[in-house]
């Protein structure tokens, strides 16, 4: 008898069975946090690009229509990005108005002009199953908004009145400088440089070159600050020294400088062109450019340009005339502005004539 009891009690069969099935459980769960972890770490990376994507696309379509917004962010996240198997949860648009989304991830604000994008895919287990984890869900959320140019630097020394061009389609306007009598716009006496000082007369024609051709890009100017009207300046310095430094032989014709898309809308086509600028959108408390140099004037946006005369192949110069017959030719376009310029930016707002800027937020 007591042999027997002396046998049972040695026996660690039973204690092995227990102890390799403690450690076949902690083998799963480590393949499971490696393989299937990994796997989850790496659908969620997919997802936020999917997510990413559909915003960035969908936002192209705001303010004007939150439906097509809506529309494209579903197409990107699943017909366009079907090998991802995204599941759209939910897409929040935004107009001229505010909103909110959350979808899991904790509600957020949306501003003006704004789209969001949850997303998620589900993809099954293979060690984790045996923990009793079927499926992985792995989510994500993208937000993009349209904002608008509020303030940039480079600017060209010359402005227009709201009411007095057209940038759809884009029509060509002819600034005479030093005169005010056809209340198209004029010249504006420029902070310019690094350090902002004011680039009158015979200097203008660095703000003409800008900071890319040899001369010193304008200081940004918020919409709603004043700046002045200037005159008295020579004719060489606009022509000579700036615009013919600036442009060069350069031939640029406008559609070398700007496409257009199947749906009409314009874009920036040659980003390097010396031909390419930007100018404020400036007038008086009437809504005028004043005759005098010197006058106040409210910046109140800005647009984008083709320099050049568009009716006179194949030179295209930007300018003719000389002395008091001096005119310049300017063609405002309506498109985004260039991701690679900077700028100061806002919200959207319906009275902002300024480029849009895309861009994710969140």
């Amino acid at each position: 008898m007591k042999t027997e009891l002396h046998y049972l009690r040695h026996r660690d069969d039973g204690q092995a069975a227990v102890l390799c099935v403690l450690v076949l459980a902690v083998l799963l769960g480590v393949a499971s946090l490696v393989v299937d972890g990994g796997n989850a770490l790496l659908q969620k990376r997919n997802q936020q690009g999917v997510a990413d994507a559909a915003a960035m696309a969908a936002v192209r379509e705001l303010p004007s229509s939150t439906t097509n917004a809506d529309s494209v962010a579903r197409d990107y996240a699943t017909a366009k990005n079907a090998a991802d198997s995204s599941i759209v949860d939910q897409v929040v648009t935004t107009s001229s108005g505010s909103g909110s989304c959350d979808g899991g991830f904790g509600s957020t604000a949306l501003g003006p002009a704004s789209v969001c994008v949850i997303v998620h895919s589900n993809t099954k287990g293979a060690f984790s199953r045996l923990l009793g984890i079927d499926i992985w869900s792995e989510g994500a959320r993208a937000i993009a908004q349209a904002s608008q140019v509020k303030a940039m630097s480079g600017w060209l020394p010359f402005g227009v009145r709201s009411a007095a061009y057209k940038d759809s389609p884009p029509t060509q306007l002819t600034i005479t400088p030093g005169d005010g009598s056809h209340n198209v716009g004029g010249m504006i006496n420029t902070p310019a440089g690094t350090d902002c000082k004011f680039y009158g007369g015979n200097q203008v024609a660095d703000v003409i070159k800008g900071r890319a051709y040899g001369g010193a890009d304008a200081c940004p100017i918020v919409i709603g600050q004043t700046v002045q009207t200037q005159t008295g300046v020579s004719t060489g310095n606009i022509t000579t020294k700036g615009f013919d430094a600036r442009i060069g032989s350069n031939t640029d014709s406008f559609s070398d400088v700007f496409g257009q898309d199947t749906s009409g809308n314009y874009y920036v086509k040659k980003l390097d062109s010396p031909r390419l600028g930007i100018m404020p959108i400036a007038e008086d408390t009437g809504g005028s450019w004043p005759l005098a140099g010197n006058a106040s004037i409210v910046v109140k946006g800005y647009v984008l340009v083709y320099i050049g005369d568009t009716t006179n192949p194949p030179s295209y110069p930007a300018y003719s005339g000389n002395g008091n017959g001096l005119r310049v030719y300017l063609t405002p376009v309506d498109v985004p502005l260039p991701d690679s310029w900077p700028a100061e930016v806002g919200d959207y707002s319906p009275s902002n004539p300024s480029p849009m800027v895309y861009r994710l937020v969140s």
